[in-house]
């Protein structure tokens, strides 16, 4: 959704103004590197983890998405 052309803006927004103390990201590899740098405005740490496509993704209230 970063890359996009009508929502990458809001997407910038909303990852520099949340309120969190920990934040999880799935997507494109291709976009850690632009995240990594819109994050060192904030002085926050990112850990990057790639997991295999072996693993199931758990929605709260969706159940199990392949």
């Amino acid at each position: 959704m970063i890359g996009c052309t009508t929502r990458g803006n809001s997407f910038t927004r909303a990852l520099l103004g949340i309120a969190a103390d920990e934040l999880h990201l799935c997507g494109d590899p291709a976009a850690v590197p632009l995240i990594q740098e819109i994050l060192k405005i904030t002085g926050d740490e990112v850990e990057v983890l790639k997991l295999s496509e072996k693993h199931f993704l758990w929605g709260m209230g969706f159940g199990h998405i392949h």
